[in-house]
């Protein structure tokens, strides 16, 4: 018997080994951090890209200026982001934007304003706007007969015809005119419609609307723009190569930093790491512990556990950002500092000490390890975890526990909460049911993905109330208080673990850890 249970005690100190110091697989990180960024001769705008990361560059070069006059002429607020890269239009370079298209004139050296909406009709899409668009057929005006656009007095003349047509509509007359640029970023009105549920105005470079229902598609009774850089590409007008998003490249990078949420850490926490001026992928390291840098919020970030049996003192972070034409390597010193863990004697009855068999906790590590070794890119959670389930906290984690007479030595890998069996349990945060199925010494259980490599466990349930596959929000109910498994009495055991290392999980309730 005391054979068997050193060899026991053994085991379980090579498991708490393997979760504190074994170095799982890097995974791979996000290649540029951020919707935008500085690329050399001008910036790169990922947020028109289909949410594939990549998009199009607006930049300088010998050809065309197009990055100087997207900023002279008022950048995203004024022209929106860009949806396609440069492209020839009849001669010419030639950019989209979400509200307009520009042209570079060579003769000129500057740009022009594309007649997107005149394009378009004459490229034959006036059926296709008015049947899918709702938006009017060009119309040529009688009173512009025999007048010239070339000669100043016949184009006062025909600008007056045009903005006639504005008194049609005052709420989209009000909105057009108190652009002062109005002629260089809409031309001239063109034609108005009345179709009901919305009025539309098509002027040369852009088009107007007011829905005067509710649940259109802007709200009611004010005037918004349909965008004509959008219309031009949803109806063909831009090349095909020109709307694929692609890859940034010349990324203009600043200097590397790293930014630590804090660099005196107590046992059970976690260090949370960012990085400025880095693209992927990246890794950051801690001792023999290695996270992948992910994008969040603009800049490279990783969560690094702390065990609770982590050795304390002084320690060296490392940064390796292999993103770069040449690899950079950045240190940052990290303190350990120790928790004051209380310690427990657990009295098991020979049935439930069956459970501490060497053969049964290798077989539930293997199944673990499967599981919390996974890693999803997405960050689930929004916010501080709630705590699942109503009740008294008992024992804390780390707690240092020995059990039964024999003396076989462990640490609580979690918090639990004594309540009455059926209590409900509820999921602590945003995420996707990964475990849902008896376990030997952990009972009934439920184990909740957030991304990340952040897990979260429900033990010793009565009831499971959850699919694997299920995504679940915070507060869904997820399964019941039982005492099932390695359990001494009614309740629940909730768990945390980062990268597959426990972690405090009351911690994660104080908020703090990347809840933007």
């Amino acid at each position: 018997m005391r054979a068997a249970l050193v060899r026991a005690a053994g085991i379980a100190s090579a498991i708490l080994l393997a979760a504190i110091y074994a170095v799982g697989p890097v995974r791979a990180a996000s290649e540029v951090c951020g919707d935008d960024f500085i690329v050399e001769g001008g910036h790169f705008y990922s947020q028109t890209g289909r949410d594939t990361g990549r998009g199009y560059a607006v930049t300088d070069d010998v050809e065309a200026r197009f990055w100087t006059a997207f900023q002279r002429e008022g950048g995203i607020a004024t022209l929106g982001f860009p949806v396609s890269s440069r492209y020839m239009f009849k001669g010419l370079p030639t950019q989209a934007f979400q509200k307009a298209i520009l042209q570079w004139d060579t003769a000129r050296d500057s740009v022009n304003f594309l007649n997107t909406l005149d394009e378009l009709s004459l490229a034959g899409k006036d059926a296709e706007l008015i049947a899918f668009r709702q938006t009017p057929p060009h119309i040529f005006l009688i009173e512009d007969s025999g007048l010239n656009p070339a000669i100043p007095v016949d184009f006062a003349k025909i600008m007056d015809n045009h903005l006639k047509l504005l008194t049609l509509n005052p709420v989209i007359q009000q909105r057009f005119q108190s652009e002062p640029r109005w002629l260089e970023l809409y031309g001239l009105p063109v034609s108005y419609a009345d179709f009901g549920p919305v009025q539309v105005l098509r002027a040369q470079r852009q088009v107007f609307q007011v829905w005067t229902v509710d649940g259109g598609g802007g709200p009611k009774g004010l005037a918004v723009l349909a965008n004509g850089g959008d219309l031009a590409k949803e109806f063909g007008l831009i090349p095909e190569p020109a709307i694929d998003p692609v890859e940034a490249v010349n990324v203009v990078l600043g200097e590397a930093r790293i930014e630590l949420g804090r660099s005196i850490v107590s046992q059970g926490d976690v260090v949370v790491v960012r990085l400025h001026g880095a693209v992927g992928p990246a890794t950051v390291a801690l001792g023999s512990t290695v996270a992948p840098a992910v994008c969040d919020s603009g800049a490279l970030s990783a969560i690094l556990p702390i065990s609770s049996v982590a050795e304390p003192g002084e320690y060296v972070l490392k940064v390796n950002l292999i993103g770069r034409e040449s690899p950079v390597e950045l240190e940052q010193a990290v303190s350990i500092v120790p928790t004051d863990y209380p310690a427990a004697q657990i009295e098991l009855s020979p049935e439930v000490q069956q459970l501490l068999s060497p053969e049964v906790v290798e077989m539930e590590r293997m199944i673990l390890d499967a599981i919390f070794n996974g890693f999803d890119v997405e960050r689930r959670w929004t916010g501080r975890f709630e705590i699942p389930a109503a009740g008294s906290p008992t024992s804390p984690f780390g707690e240092r526990r020995t059990y039964g007479a024999e003396g076989l030595f462990d640490y609580h890998r979690g918090h639990d909460i004594a309540a009455g069996a059926g209590t409900p349990v509820f999921a602590a945060q945003n995420g996707k049911i990964v475990w849902a199925d008896a376990l030997k010494v952990r009972g009934n259980a439920v184990i909740i993905d957030h991304g990340r490599g952040v897990f979260s466990g429900y033990y010793h349930l009565s009831a499971i109330e959850a699919q694997v596959g299920d995504d679940v929000a915070t507060g869904t109910r997820v399964g019941a208080v039982g005492s099932t498994g390695l359990s001494t009495g009614a309740h629940l055991h909730w768990e945390v673990r980062v990268l597959n290392v426990p972690v405090d999980p009351v911690q994660w309730s104080r908020g703090g850890i990347l809840t933007d």
